[in-house]
């Protein structure tokens, strides 16, 4: 039972119809084991046999005609054992009983009773079929062959991909511990760091003036204002009197001079208006400062002059 298994196997992969597993498992048996070797060889004769004299089922007929005959050495070998076979069968008929057909294998033994010129054609047949067959083995030796260097580059290549994983894995270990070092030394240098405490915000030196009109007892010969060399902002408060004004406008100019400097959309507060002038923009001379008023009907008046002296200290 186990020879007909294996046989039914060997018949199998001869034509085809073996899952590539086990063609590459009965493959390594072959390879490796002459008596398998040898049992293809007779199934392979056995079947080539039978498809000559139409013997395999219309299946396997097709599976031989569709796999084994897709190989020109195969062809060669079917054409070769197809004239060895008409001419067995002929030389059976002329030199035999009618009723006694003996084997194609009992023929070839009976060789030597051919005329020269089969025994030439058997001998050339029976060297194709070993010229056939030595091609065959050739063939599967180097498909073999192939199959091994396939399989050592694959493992190559599974190697060096290993390889390329553990040294992605080591590189981002390596980046792990350089960032928590990183931010180590961090955390230790704010910690080593001096609190600053915040520089004190300069302090604006205003000087502060009250001026009254022009016209006024006070006002009429005009103020002298004594400024810091140092100041930076003069604040002048300017009395004014009552009226329906929204807003007022300022206007400083040299005595003689032109506007030096001016300040518009001033609220009123209580009886006076500040204006808040740059001490850069007031420097030694005799001023005059124009203050402009806006009512209700958007009608804009000069109200008062106060004039002044800028002294520096």
């Amino acid at each position: 039972m186990r020879n007909d298994t294996q046989e039914n196997l060997i018949d199998r992969y001869l034509l085809g119809d073996l899952p590539e597993s086990e063609q590459a498992a009965l493959e390594e048996r072959y390879f490796a084991d002459s008596e398998t070797f040898e049992r293809i060889c007779e199934s392979e004769n056995r079947l080539v046999d039978q498809y000559v004299r139409g013997r395999l089922n219309s299946a396997d007929r097709a599976r031989f005609e569709a796999h084994y005959l897709a190989s020109p050495v195969h062809r060669q070998r079917v054409a070769t054992a197809r004239s060895l076979i008409a001419a067995a069968d002929e030389f059976a008929q002329s030199h035999s009983a009618p009723e006694i057909r003996p084997s194609f294998w009992q023929r070839l033994i009976e060789w030597r009773q051919l005329a020269p010129a089969w025994q030439l054609a058997l001998v050339a047949g029976m060297l194709l079929l070993m010229a056939g067959g030595a091609w065959l083995l050739v063939e599967r030796t180097r498909m073999r062959s192939e199959l091994a260097n396939l399989q050592t580059e694959n493992a190559a290549r599974q190697n060096r991909e290993q390889d390329f994983a553990r040294q992605i894995a080591s590189g981002q270990s390596e980046r792990d511990q350089l960032s928590a070092e990183l931010e180590q030394l961090r955390r230790e240098q704010t910690q080593a760091r001096p609190i600053q405490s915040p520089a004190p915000q300069s302090v604006l030196k205003v000087f502060s003036f009250v001026l009254s009109p022009l016209g006024t007892v006070r006002g009429s010969a005009g103020q002298s204002l004594e400024v810091s060399p140092d100041a930076d902002q003069v604040q002048l408060q300017l009395k004014v009197g009552p009226g329906d004004w929204q807003s007022f406008q300022a206007s400083i100019r040299p005595v003689g001079g032109q506007p030096a400097w001016s300040q518009p959309q001033l609220k009123p507060r209580t009886g006076k208006v500040i204006v808040n002038v740059p001490a850069g923009k007031l420097p030694f001379n005799d001023y005059i400062l124009t203050l402009s008023a806006t009512n209700r009907a958007g009608e804009t008046q000069e109200i008062n002059q106060y004039s002044f002296r800028v002294i520096r200290e």
